[in-house]
Formats: structure tokens, C-alpha cells, sequence
């Protein structure tokens, strides 16, 4: 039973972290759309798969090697490097893809606007 306890506090927060994503993403589609025109409603929908990617790039792996890594009962200072270190992954993730994104916007998705990717 304690076993049981213990599975599903470690896993209760991401799994709260990706019902709030997907209950966030199927309420304002639906309204995004009936808002804007189809040709908007499609540049927004490339910046969506765009994040969509840099989501996907930027967990992966990361949250089963920290749950391996975090269970071995290590000391508080490995725990607090091992942190500092996925911060920063994340950081140069995020710096990296954006700017991909602004080049792919400015060579390749020519139509598309900056300011869809910002609000996003």
C-alpha cells in the first residue's frame, strides 16, 4: 500500500501539469476558431506545432532520468546540481528553439506573422 502512495504522489504533478495543457488546448481552439478567419486559424496552428515540437525536444528524457536519478536516495548537493543542471538544459532549450523559430518564421514560413508566436 505505502508503495502505492508513493507512485502516485511522484506521479500526481505531472499528470496535473498535462491535464491543465491538453483541458487549456481543447478550450481555446475551438474558440480561436470561431473567432478568426481559417487562413489566421492556420498560421496560429503552425505556431502551436512549433511549440508543440520544442515541448516534446525539451522533455525528453529528462523526467525518467530524474526520477531514476532522484530516488537513489543521493546527497542534497547532487540533488541541487542535478536541478541547476535541468534549469539550465531547459534555459539553453528554449533559447536554442526560439531562436530556430525566428529564422523559420523569417525564411520559411514567410507568411506568418511574429506576433503569433509571441502571444502563444
Amino acid at each position: 500500500m505505502k508503495f502505492v502512495k508513493i507512485t502516485i504522489n511522484q506521479v500526481v504533478f505531472k499528470l496535473l501539469l498535462t491535464f491543465a495543457h491538453q483541458i487549456s488546448t481543447l478550450i481555446s481552439i475551438p474558440l480561436l476558431a470561431s473567432v478568426v478567419s481559417s487562413l489566421e486559424f492556420g498560421k496560429v496552428a503552425m505556431c502551436l506545432i512549433l511549440l508543440q515540437i520544442s515541448w516534446f525536444i525539451s522533455e525528453w528524457g529528462v523526467p525518467n532520468y530524474s526520477i531514476e536519478l532522484l530516488s537513489k536516495g543521493s546527497k542534497k548537493k547532487d540533488k541541487k546540481d542535478f536541478l541547476q543542471t535541468i534549469i539550465a538544459f531547459k534555459l539553453i532549450c528554449f533559447i536554442t528553439l526560439s531562436f530556430v523559430y525566428l529564422l523559420l518564421i523569417k525564411y520559411v514560413f514567410v507568411d506568418l506573422n511574429y506576433l503569433y508566436f509571441g502571444y502563444i
